[in-house]
């Protein structure tokens, strides 16, 4: 049997609501990577590469991934919003391509962003940049 927590006891545990965002955005977009477009996490991606994770299609084996060098990987930045507004998740949308497209990859890059309040989840495909 699953019960839900009670509200205050849900925001305490996740009372710094940028972290929850953040979290909340991942696991949405992650979520959606699986179920729309077949793709799985193979790593987190190092500060300064401009995204958040790497995919690769679901079923390939950590073997074939281990140097970043399989040809189906796709990089993958997230963000998350819980403004009241869809032009905000358009701003951070555009936002979030113009960091992903500073780090010169060969790789293709989805930006996912999910806009809490508006109940959305905008997903933009980017060609590799290299």
């Amino acid at each position: 049997m699953v019960s839900a927590l009670k509200p205050g006891r849900a925001f305490r545990s996740w009372g710094e609501p940028r972290t929850a965002t953040e979290f909340g955005a991942c696991a949405c977009v992650l979520a959606a990577m699986e179920l729309m477009e077949n793709l799985v996490v193979a790593h987190t991606a190092r500060i300064g590469t401009g995204v958040d994770y790497f995919l690769v299609p679901r079923g390939t084996t950590s073997e074939e991934v281990e140097d970043l060098d399989h040809p189906g990987i796709v990089r993958l930045e997230v963000s998350g919003t819980d403004q009241q507004s869809e032009s905000v998740l358009n701003r951070r949308v555009q936002d979030r391509i113009r960091r992903a497209s500073r780090a010169s990859s060969p790789f293709p890059t989805i930006v996912g962003v999910v806009g809490f309040q508006v109940r959305l989840i905008q997903i933009e495909h980017m060609q590799g940049t290299a």
